[in-house]
């Protein structure tokens, strides 16, 4: 059984350990602590040019005019409609 849980440090406490003792019992465990740099937000222009390499890189593969680029969003981010 695999959890992966994202706290802030200051928020250890007692609740978590009791928390985690509660969801594995008494099973061995690996804690693997990772540091998580915050999301710095894109602005669209960065975005644009992004986009723009990886057309030019990508220039000779032809996508289907009748692709639903939406659809293609929802289902690679797991969103269900």
């Amino acid at each position: 059984m695999i959890h992966t849980l994202q706290v802030n440090a200051m928020e250890l406490n007692s609740q978590f350990i009791k928390f985690i003792k509660a969801k594995f019992g008494n099973r061995n465990l690996r804690i693997i602590v990772e540091g998580i740099e915050e999301k710095k937000s894109i602005g669209q222009m960065e975005v644009f040019e992004e986009l723009e390499i990886l057309r030019t890189k990508f220039s000779q593969i032809e996508v289907d005019t009748n692709l639903n680029l939406s659809s293609l969003a929802n289902e690679v981010n797991g969103i269900s409609l």
